[in-house]
């Protein structure tokens, strides 16, 4: 019998930031892309969105019919960790001067 259980990251395993794809387009609201490695899962097409209140990170999704839905789920406190990290980048930094 199979299941769909996988084994989380554990919570000490540090966050890495492996690629920033800026995007050089001033008219859109999304700066860049950015992939970024936890533990021994890699995300892949994190957007980096400047916002008037400030920039936040949105996550992958796909759209299905009307609806836009996760790709992948991360809980907190991981997601913010995340979120600090991918903001953090100098190259991220950089990219919303």
């Amino acid at each position: 019998m199979t299941t769909n259980v996988i084994a989380l990251p554990n919570a000490n395993q540090e966050i890495f930031v492996l690629a920033v794809h800026p995007l050089n387009r001033p008219d859109l609201k999304t700066i860049a892309f950015v992939d970024v490695q936890d533990g021994a899962y890699r995300i892949r097409g994190l957007a980096v969105v400047r916002h008037e209140k400030g920039a936040f990170v949105s996550f992958p999704k796909r759209k299905s019919g009307e609806k836009w839905f996760d790709i992948i789920e991360v809980d907190e406190p991981r997601r913010s960790q995340i979120i600090a990290t991918v903001l953090g980048d100098p190259r991220v930094r950089e990219l919303l001067r």
